[in-house]
């Protein structure tokens, strides 16, 4: 008993974090390092930062690029917690921008030909989620931290206008013909925002 209420009673650890899965991700691969600070018993601020280096169906050319940088605060509350495992409630906000080249199929000079062209785009989304999820510590004196969270919230994404010529007619997107929202035409999209994901780190103290 002496041994859980010290436990219930004590800040939460002070831990650094990394986001394996988000390397794995083909359509926007990121490396994320994520820092949980206590702000007291039952609370901690999470602070994100990512940068996003490729993306396969998005740079999968020559002189094609997708990237740019994430920003993921998180404000926790712990509602169980215990030597082993500490359960939370969060909301979570979270910012990407991207500075996107990629090749495009277009129609010029009124239909007179056709042409590969390089564009430019500026992509970015915003948004907030309410997210539940647990840490599950393990390891010699209970060091490392597996997190696993899902959050359900809204996003606000923005595509830029590209650089093309004013006569030129896009036929063709060298990636992915539509199916993603960045091959959208230039604009505000606002969707609903499903969020799941993994992190593994090691507590520095507490």
């Amino acid at each position: 008993m002496p041994i859980l209420a010290q436990a219930q009673d004590a800040l939460p650890p002070l831990t650094l974090k990394l986001a394996p899965l988000n390397l794995l991700n083909p359509v926007q691969q990121s490396f994320d390092l994520r820092a949980d600070f206590p702000l007291a018993r039952r609370w901690a601020l999470e602070a994100g930062v990512g940068y996003i280096f490729a993306s396969v169906p998005f740079a999968q050319y020559e002189g094609e690029s997708y990237q740019g940088f994430k920003l993921r605060p998180v404000l926790k509350f712990y509602a169980n917690r215990s030597e082993n495992k500490d359960f939370y409630v969060a909301l979570a906000m979270r910012y990407h921008g991207v500075r996107h080249i990629g090749h495009v199929n277009t129609l010029r000079q009124g239909g007179l030909y056709t042409e590969w062209l390089s564009e430019r785009r500026y992509l970015s989304v915003w948004g907030a989620a309410v997210c539940v999820g647990s840490q599950h510590y393990f390891g010699k004196d209970k060091k490392w931290v597996i997190e696993s969270y899902l959050g359900f919230g809204w996003r606000q994404m923005s595509v830029s206008a590209g650089n093309l010529p004013a006569d030129a007619e896009i036929l063709f997107s060298g990636s992915t013909g539509g199916f993603f929202w960045q091959d959208s035409d230039a604009g505000l999209y606002d969707t609903p925002d499903l969020i799941l994901g993994m992190s593994i780190g090691r507590r520095l103290r507490g």
